[in-house]
């Protein structure tokens, strides 16, 4: 009966450790420049210590650089939909 406690709460905690533990990653994968703005290409998804990756998606934002160098940024949505049909 011990042994079968002790064998169950060792399976618990070894689900608990493989599903919770996951981080957001990001990947930069291209930058662009143009002439006022530059193109940023990136991968995005969760990562999981023994699972591994999930499929993620691909996001593409366009960033407009100010005259007191902020940046403003919009996602492509046309290009996003594209890369993403998984996403549907």
């Amino acid at each position: 009966m011990k042994n079968k406690i002790i064998f169950i709460f060792a399976i618990s905690l070894l689900v608990v450790f493989i599903s919770a533990c996951g981080t957001t990653v990001r990947s930069i994968t291209h930058t662009r420049w143009e002439k006022d703005y530059v193109y940023f290409t990136y991968w995005e998804g969760e990562c999981r210590l023994i699972l591994g990756c999930n499929k993620g998606k691909s996001v593409i934002k366009r960033c407009n650089y100010n005259e007191d160098n902020t940046a403003t940024c919009v996602e492509e949505t046309a290009a996003l939909e594209v890369l993403n049909p998984h996403l549907k």
